[in-house]
């Protein structure tokens, strides 16, 4: 599963409204809107890969006519709030008001499949599940618990699906950096564009040996770059080449977890409603 996290300025004033005025950083991040997205719809246009974009509900509105080309090319997509909100600090109330001003705002455009959902950071409250589940979203890609997708308990024996992601298939870890604001705060990076290739190679080996599944969190001010684009070609010339890799939207993937449930005593979920099965009534 491809994902694109699209959160331009909001990467840095969702967090921090006071950056605001920092015009130089913002521009850092507003690089992936100007270039990195016509760059990457690029290259999964000549792929014939369909992703999907996580897109905070604010930037609906600013950034209209390149996320209608999102959706126009066979995209899905995605919340991540309305300004990439930490959802465990805010109160239930907020929190539903949040996921229906995103949820509008992602009604606006025609994508195919129904938007999911992305924690931009933070903490899963613990009545979230059921929250998502009564504004419309019928799945996540939120947690790292797994190398399949699988359902997380919403109380009433409903369930939301989860399609858990690796931390080190997200571009944003390895490459971005800033001198100030710090990013990454200890300033140490950026890494060599072949060893996270082969990083990527070692992920996808891995998965297609076990057969699971492989989540990649491109970022277009990150990866959208003319060299690092490179890396984005040649990662899913290495997924495709083979032709045994199922490439979807995670409305696809959600929709095959829903007919295909995993269990097993072991599982993540399954562990944690036995240590705190209050967390998941």
């Amino acid at each position: 599963m491809v994902t694109v996290n699209f959160d331009a300025e909001l990467a840095l004033v969702g967090p921090d409204p006071g950056a605001a005025s920092l015009e130089k950083t913002l521009s850092i991040f507003r690089y992936g809107a100007v270039r990195g997205v016509a760059r990457l719809l690029a290259a999964f246009a000549e792929r014939h890969v369909t992703t999907t974009w996580f897109v905070p509900g604010a930037l609906v509105v600013r950034y209209r006519s390149l996320l209608d080309e999102v959706v126009s090319a066979g995209h899905g997509l995605g919340c991540r709030g309305l300004r990439l909100e930490r959802f465990d600090r805010l109160s239930k109330e907020a929190r539903l008001d949040t996921l229906r001003a995103a949820r509008a705002a992602l009604d606006g455009l025609p994508a195919p499949g129904e938007p999911g959902f992305r924690l931009p950071s933070g903490e899963w409250p613990r009545d979230l599940a059921s929250e998502l589940l009564d504004e419309g979203f019928e799945w996540s890609s939120s947690w790292t618990g797994d190398d399949i997708p699988f359902l997380v308990p919403a109380g009433d024996g409903r369930s939301i699906v989860e399609v858990p992601f690796g931390h080190t298939m997200n571009d944003r870890l390895a490459f971005a950096w800033n001198f100030a604001p710090a990013i990454p705060p200890g300033q140490a990076r950026i890494a060599s564009y072949e060893d996270v290739l082969e990083n990527w190679r070692f992920e996808l080996e891995g998965t297609r040996r076990e057969g699971l599944c492989l989540v990649l969190q491109l970022h277009p001010e990150v990866t959208g770059t003319p060299g690092r684009i490179d890396l984005v070609w040649r990662f899913l010339d290495a997924v495709l080449e083979p032709g045994d890799a199922w490439v979807a939207p995670a409305a696809d993937v959600a929709a095959w977890c829903r007919e295909h449930p995993p269990a097993g005593p072991e599982h993540p979920v399954d562990l944690l409603r036995r240590i705190s099965p209050s967390s998941l009534s």
